[in-house]
């Protein structure tokens, strides 16, 4: 893996998404973290569309739980997104 962009507000939306371009253009392998409410960016359709291009996507699963206890983003399939490999239960 070249990059882990670790995400934990959702203030980073601008930067998250300029980044997961740039990294999907280049061709380069990347992951990314998403902690603290940085979890909402998940909510939003063009951060899921960007974030389908990641080798990997962590999910803190105990921020999933805080802020999107309801939440399933259809689009991120669940071979890419890991929720039990950070847990902080």
């Amino acid at each position: 893996m070249d990059l882990l962009i670790h995400i934990a507000t959702p203030h980073s939306r601008g930067v998250l998404d300029h980044l997961a371009k740039a990294c999907a253009r280049s061709g380069i392998q990347w992951a990314c973290f998403l902690t603290n409410d940085g979890v909402k960016l998940l909510e939003v359709q063009s951060i899921q569309k960007a974030l389908s291009a990641a080798d990997a996507l962590i999910v803190c699963k105990h921020a999933w739980n805080l802020h999107l206890p309801k939440f399933f983003p259809l689009q991120i399939s669940q071979e890419l997104l890991s929720l039990d490999l950070l847990s902080m239960n």
